[in-house]
């Protein structure tokens, strides 16, 4: 971790290192294995592979980005009018106020793409109030909310540990109890 310190602080400076020691938050948990990061942390370049290096930049990243501070985002709501009509379009999303880990760590483009969809949080350009703004494209975009999805007995599972209900050796006795009073119906999916 000392080495990881030193990367960030030589790199980014020290406002951008924040030393973290992550533990369970519930007592009953079970202990999570040792997370996989590179032995060396200033060994950047490790294969001729295109998808072996791209593996260990990633796994480099986000050990680097775990000894990061915090990215500093607020939520934005954008309106936006034009002389021609009254109509009002809004735009909701996030405003990169310190970019923190960010700086060397952003989800891929795929994954923020689905996360957009769900929750509708883009980040935005910063913008001044009143600031005149050019149409460089226009699309309409049309979006259904989706139900949560039903538990699968690996997502009960999952949900019964964060509440602190039960402990490893009583999750499957539990399920099989539920499912034989009716409480829960087991369905093959769809």
């Amino acid at each position: 971790m000392l080495d990881i310190a030193s990367e960030v602080n030589s790199k980014y400076g020290a406002k951008y290192h924040k030393r973290r020691q992550f533990a369970t938050k519930n007592e009953s948990a079970q202990e999570a294995h040792e997370a996989i990061r590179p032995s060396y942390i200033n060994k950047i370049d490790v294969s001729d592979e295109r998808d072996e290096q791209r593996l260990y930049e990633l796994i480099w990243k986000r050990t680097i980005a775990s000894q990061m501070s915090d990215a500093e985002l607020e939520k934005t709501i954008i309106t936006i009018q034009n002389d021609k009509n009254a109509k009002e379009l809004q735009a909701t999303g996030e405003v990169v106020l310190f970019d923190g880990f960010l700086k060397i760590y952003t989800e891929s483009a795929d994954e923020e793409t689905d996360n957009n969809e769900e929750d509708g949080d883009v980040l935005l350009p910063p913008l001044k109030n009143g600031q005149a703004l050019p149409l460089i494209a226009m699309s309409a975009t049309q979006r259904y909310t989706r139900p949560l999805p039903r538990y699968t007995e690996a997502s009960l599972v999952k949900k019964l540990e964060e509440l602190g209900i039960g402990r490893p050796s009583t999750y499957a006795p539990t399920i099989s109890t539920v499912q034989k009073r009716g409480y829960i119906v087991k369905e093959a999916r769809e």
